[in-house]
């Protein structure tokens, strides 16, 4: 089987730690859900293509995905601490 066809990554980033596909798969669900429902103009068709092939794009939406993760943490935490 050809290179083309084993890499199954959009963003083209070789395996890491499991630490690091840990922090990073939540980045790669959403472009990838992006990917496949783009939309309906060409513009958006386009625009996902090239977010779900960007390294930049998978890690900026980890890093709001934890974020987003700890801040309900935190929040929830200092609901059941009032």
């Amino acid at each position: 089987m050809s290179e083309k066809f084993k890499r199954d990554r959009m963003d083209g980033t070789p395996e890491e730690s499991t630490l690091k596909e840990v922090f990073l798969f939540p980045g790669r669900a959403i472009l990838w859900i992006q990917y496949m429902f783009p939309g309906s103009t060409y513009r958006k068709v386009r625009m996902s293509s090239r977010h779900a092939r960007s390294p930049i794009m998978t890690i900026i939406y980890s890093i709001s995905f934890w974020f987003l993760v700890g801040y309900l943490i935190i929040m929830f935490l200092a609901d059941l601490l009032s």
